[in-house]
This record gives structure tokens, sequence and C-alpha cells, in this order.
């Protein structure tokens, strides 16, 4: 392994212990995608009492 290769998963186990900047991350990209979804018209998929269901989220656009 290299010392660049050394320092690079150094800086990755970094960013993976901040738990708070990942949770963050990825609360906004989901709200980006119902937004997209939103705009677009169409209804997002989600997991719900062990079934697929289709969700319309066009009154997200109304919270932005």
């Amino acid at each position: 392994m290299t010392p660049e290769d050394r320092q690079r998963n150094a800086e990755i186990a970094r960013k993976l212990r901040d738990i708070d900047g990942i949770q963050e991350a990825l609360k906004k990209a989901a709200r980006q995608a119902v937004l997209e979804h939103a705009r677009a018209g169409l209804p997002i998929v989600v997991w719900r009492d062990g079934k697929v269901v289709l969700e319309d989220v066009s009154d997200a656009l109304d919270e932005q």
C-alpha cells in the first residue's frame, strides 16, 4: 500500500466517523429526491406495512 493509499484510507475513515454529517447528507439527498419527483408530478416508492406503495408527493412543493 502506498503512502497516498494510506492517506486516502485515513481520510475515508475520518469521514465515516462523522455520523451526524452522514445523516444530514442522507436527509438532504432524500429531500431533494422528493422535490424532484414532486416537480415532475411523479410519486415516490416507499415500503409501508410490508408492501411497496406509490406515494403522492405533490404537496411537498408547498412545504418548500
